[in-house]
């Protein structure tokens, strides 16, 4: 286990037993992101939004989409958006929008030529 990752787990351990919140993990997540240690800044994002952050949520979601840092995973992507949806993160990423449009035919298995199947009940629930 290399410094910085012992540091990192550290700090969150510390961090959670003190109140640490889910936004407080996005914007660690954000820095480590900045300075491009995307593989601890996916980890961080997605205690983020374990902890109830949508933000964190949504910017797992778009690093699985485009495969920042990650391997490039639709599934997991939409997994993200829509926790982020449900968490009622629903600004400018409009992760709502995007939850619904990943479920329909035009979503994810259009774009990534998975064999997953559209589901029009949860892409309505997402636009609504």
């Amino acid at each position: 286990m290399s410094r910085i990752h012992f540091f990192v787990i550290l700090l969150i351990l510390s961090f959670t037993a003190s109140g640490f919140c889910g936004a407080d993990f996005y914007g660690l997540g954000k820095k480590l992101y900045d300075e491009k240690n995307y593989e601890q800044a996916a980890d961080i994002y997605e205690k983020s939004c374990y902890y109830g952050s949508s933000k964190g949520c949504i910017a797992l979601a778009e690093m699985y989409d485009t495969g920042t840092g990650i391997e490039k995973n639709a599934v997991k992507s939409l997994e993200f958006y829509q926790k982020g949806c449900e968490l009622g993160f629903n600004n400018d990423k409009n992760s709502c929008t995007i939850t619904g449009l990943k479920y329909t035919l035009y979503g994810l298995s259009f774009e990534t030529g998975t064999n997953f199947e559209p589901n029009n009940e949860k892409a309505f629930d997402a636009y609504k």
